[in-house]
C-alpha cells in the first residue's frame, strides 16, 4: 500500500472512532477490498486505533489527571469511583476480548478464511451491534457518576471486550450498555470514551506481544506506514472527538449500522 492509502487509513480511524459506527470494520473492509488478507487486516485495523487512544488521553487529560491525583486522598470522590471502574472495566474486557482475539487470529490465520466470509461476519456484527442499540434507546435516565458500582464496570467491561469483533462498535455496545443500565446519556457517553484508552492500549500492547512471540501467527506489517495512519488518526481524532460526537447525538446510527450490515451481507450474496 502506499503513503495515501495510510493516510485513508488514519482518517478513516480518527474520525470514526467516536460515533456508534465500528471503526475497525470500515478499517477492516477497506483493507480487504485493497486485496489485504483477512488476519493483516485485522491487525492492522487493531494497531490503528492506538493513536486514538493517545488522542482521547490528550483530550480528557483533566479528567486522567484528576484521577491520578485522587489516589493520594483518602476520601472517595467521583475520580477516585471512576478510576475504580476504568480498572475493573479493562480487566473484565480482557477476560472476555482475549479469547476471542486468539480465536480470531486462528480463523482468519490457519483455516484461511475467505473475504467473503469475513465481510459476512462483519455485516452480521453490525446488524447486532445496531439492533442492541435499538432496543435500549430511550431508556429513563435516573443515575451520575456517584452511583457507578462493581456490577457497572463489570458489565461494562465484558460488553467492551466484544468489540474486537469486527464490525461490533466498542462506542455503541458501552454507551448503550450504560444506557440500559439507566445511566444519564451525558454520563454514558463520557464514560465510554474515558474507558477507550486503556483498553485500546491493552488490546494493542498484548497483538505486539503475540507478534513478537512468533507463536501466534506471523504476517508483516509496515512499520513505516502504520506509523504514517496512527500519526494521521491521531490528528482526526483530536478534530473529530469534539464535532463528530455532537453530530452522534442527532443521527440514528443504530439504523445506520442495520443497513449497512444488510448491504453487506446482501454484496455476499450476489458474490457467492
Amino acid at each position: 500500500m502506499d503513503l495515501l492509502t495510510y493516510i485513508l487509513l488514519g482518517l478513516i480511524q480518527g474520525f470514526l472512532e467516536w460515533i456508534p459506527v465500528s471503526s475497525e470494520a470500515f478499517l477492516f473492509l477497506f483493507l480487504v477490498v485493497l486485496g489485504e488478507e483477512p488476519l493483516s487486516a485485522l491487525l492492522l485495523s487493531i494497531a490503528i486505533h492506538l493513536s486514538s487512544a493517545l488522542a482521547a488521553i490528550t483530550y480528557y487529560f483533566k479528567d486522567y489527571h484528576s484521577m491520578a491525583r485522587s489516589v493520594l486522598r483518602r476520601h472517595r470522590n467521583s475520580s477516585k469511583r471512576m478510576l475504580s471502574f476504568i480498572l475493573v472495566a479493562t480487566l473484565f474486557s480482557a477476560i472476555s476480548a482475549v479469547p476471542l482475539f486468539l480465536l480470531l487470529c486462528k480463523f482468519f490465520g490457519e483455516m484461511r478464511v475467505s473475504a467473503l466470509i469475513a465481510l459476512g461476519m462483519v455485516g452480521c456484527a453490525m446488524i447486532a451491534t445496531g439492533g442492541f442499540m435499538r432496543s435500549f434507546k430511550r431508556p429513563p435516565a435516573l443515575r451520575g457518576y456517584d452511583e457507578i458500582n462493581v456490577l457497572d464496570s463489570i458489565i461494562f467491561g465484558l460488553i467492551q471486550g466484544l468489540s474486537v469483533i469486527p464490525g461490533v462498535s466498542r462506542s455503541g455496545v458501552t454507551i448503550t450498555a450504560m444506557l440500559a443500565r439507566k445511566f444519564d446519556k451525558e454520563v454514558a457517553v463520557k464514560v465510554s470514551f474515558l474507558c477507550a484508552p486503556p483498553i485500546i492500549i491493552c488490546a494493542v500492547s498484548f497483538e505486539a506481544l503475540m507478534a513478537s512471540a512468533g507463536t501466534l501467527f506471523a504476517t508483516e506489517i509496515d512499520m513505516g506506514g502504520l506509523v504514517t495512519a496512527c500519526m494521521t488518526a491521531y490528528v482526526a481524532s483530536l478534530i473529530g472527538i469534539k464535532f463528530i460526537t455532537k453530530l452522534a447525538e442527532r443521527l440514528d446510527f443504530s439504523l445506520f449500522l442495520i443497513c449497512m450490515g444488510l448491504f453487506l451481507l446482501l454484496n455476499v450474496l450476489l458474490l457467492i
